[in-house]
């Protein structure tokens, strides 16, 4: 057995069918056939049971299954850790428009960023691994470990001082679980909601006049817009470094 024999069968697993696998991975039907029948010979098990409309696994394939996905996910990291020498960061999307524009990111040109909403930033960690982890989120991590608690100063913007007052709508990003549309919704909640998944497109809708954000402040892109609230409100940002 090797990787590659793990790999076809996970695929054969995930599409139900040796004729989808064999052409999702450009291998023959039969040879396909052969690897997974030689992987049953070799563990003296039944993966899959053969039908007209398919195939549909079995108990055994199914933990096998749960075997066959630890181990290649396992032999991809340690390539990545051999072959690669730059650094991942797994980031979350508002964070890094703000970093990256402030200049506090490091070593730009030997990272690697892997960008994620703070919705899916949860579900990548479970898909890789990282060298790096800067988000919103708090995490319980064994392998991470809490290097830095930071603040990011925000506040209300318009497009002029009187659109504060008029019935306006109140952009927010439509991830249920950024902390900015938390926030915005908590001290302006009874406001018409505009959505949206884009944070220069909430930015471009308040430059018309077409409603207020609460935005990250010293940033560029807001320097025609006008600030609503008299003092910045803060909220607390994560860097977790791998142990």
């Amino acid at each position: 057995m090797n990787i590659n024999d793990l790999i076809i069968f996970i695929e054969v697993y995930q599409k139900e069918s040796i004729n989808q696998a064999a052409k999702a991975l450009g291998y023959a039907q039969s040879n396909i056939s052969q690897r997974i029948k030689a992987l049953e010979t070799l563990y003296d098990a039944t993966f899959f049971i053969r039908h007209h409309h398919g195939i549909s696994s079995t108990g055994q394939g199914d933990l096998f299954y749960q075997y066959a996905q630890k181990i290649v996910k396992e032999t991809k990291d340690i390539q990545q850790k051999l072959t690669s020498k730059k650094k991942t960061v797994l980031c979350s999307e508002l964070l890094f428009n703000v970093l990256y524009e402030q200049h506090v990111l490091e070593d730009i040109q030997a990272t690697d960023f892997i960008i994620a909403s703070s919705s899916t930033i949860n579900k990548k960690l479970t898909e890789d691994v990282y060298d790096q982890i800067i988000s919103f989120n708090q995490m319980e991590k064994a392998e991470y470990q809490l290097k830095e608690v930071k603040s990011l100063a925000l506040n209300v913007y318009g497009k002029s001082k009187e659109i504060y007052d008029d019935d306006v709508s109140l952009v927010v990003n439509r991830d249920q679980l950024c902390p900015l549309r938390h926030e915005a919704r908590r001290m302006l909640g009874d406001r018409t909601l505009f959505e949206l998944d884009s944070f220069e497109g909430m930015i471009k809708i308040v430059e018309q006049g077409d409603g207020i954000a609460l935005l990250p402040t010293n940033l560029k892109s807001l320097q025609t817009l006008v600030k609503l609230l008299e003092k910045n409100i803060h909220i607390n940002y994560y860097v977790y470094e791998r142990m």
